[in-house]
């Protein structure tokens, strides 16, 4: 089960859009990922993970491997367009013969830039092996995985701190599929106080056999609707508690 919002951001803007940051990255269907950050680096990563899977069984191993040989073939793409195109090198090369050719000071000064370079743009990949086994992963700069099985749930993104947060306290695998849709919208509606996360909510289950259904984002704010309810009344009775403890100090006083 995956939550997202459709806020997408450049380094100058960012706005709410028809766009879901969810998307299938095989033919299958049981696999899926969502990212945070570039939308022009996740077509390219997705059109490379795609091909890389073509054929595959689409073992856990082999989403893993793909996803990490498409992020760093993006990065050294950007590194070798950014920085060292202008001298004819690639980043190969670079590291072959960049020391003879620059010298050892401006070598070193180029290599801090080509290590400071970044696609900025995290994945969180969900899906089910050929067993049927729920996976879970994340991969983030420079094409590092992390496992998050033993959990089986993450966040990334600006918001991921709140909604981890949250799902940290609430999260139960033996939830029915309503209860996890009602913590999964409780942990991302949590995570909106972070800079950059929209308001719309999407949301797709995935089935073992490559099934989806979706809740869109008017679907989902019935949903916000109690959840600010139970808030208020949340709210409410901490205030109570707080005036009574003020009162009943004031009286022993």
């Amino acid at each position: 089960m995956t939550i997202s919002d459709l806020m997408l951001s450049s380094d100058f803007m960012s706005a709410e859009t028809s766009t879901t940051k969810f998307q299938t990255i095989s033919s299958s269907g049981k696999w899926a990922s969502m990212f945070a950050g570039s939308p022009s680096v996740n077509g390219g990563i997705m059109t490379s993970v795609y091909g890389l899977l073509e054929g595959k069984q689409e073992s856990f191993d082999e989403v893993v491997a793909a996803f990490e040989k498409a992020f760093r073939l993006a990065l050294k793409r950007k590194i070798d367009g950014e920085l060292l195109s202008p001298y004819g090198l690639d980043r190969d090369a670079f590291f072959k013969r960049g020391r003879g050719y620059f010298g050892e000071e401006e070598f070193s000064r180029i290599l801090y830039q080509l290590n400071a370079i970044k696609l900025e743009t995290s994945f969180l990949v969900v899906g089910f092996d050929p067993n049927s086994f729920p996976q879970i992963f994340s991969v983030f700069d420079p094409g590092v995985f992390e496992d998050h099985n033993h959990l089986g749930f993450h966040a990334i993104g600006t918001g991921w701190m709140r909604a981890l947060g949250s799902l940290y306290g609430t999260y139960d695998g033996d939830l029915s599929t309503l209860d996890l849709i009602y913590r999964l919208c409780e942990a991302k509606f949590l995570g909106e106080s972070a800079l950059g996360v929209g308001k719309d909510t999407f949301i797709d289950v995935i089935s073992p056999d490559g099934t989806h259904q979706v809740l869109y984002p008017q679907q989902v704010e019935p949903i916000r609707s109690i959840w600010l309810k139970k808030e208020f009344r949340q709210f409410q009775l901490r205030h109570a508690r707080k005036s009574r403890a003020h009162f009943t100090k004031l009286g022993g006083q």
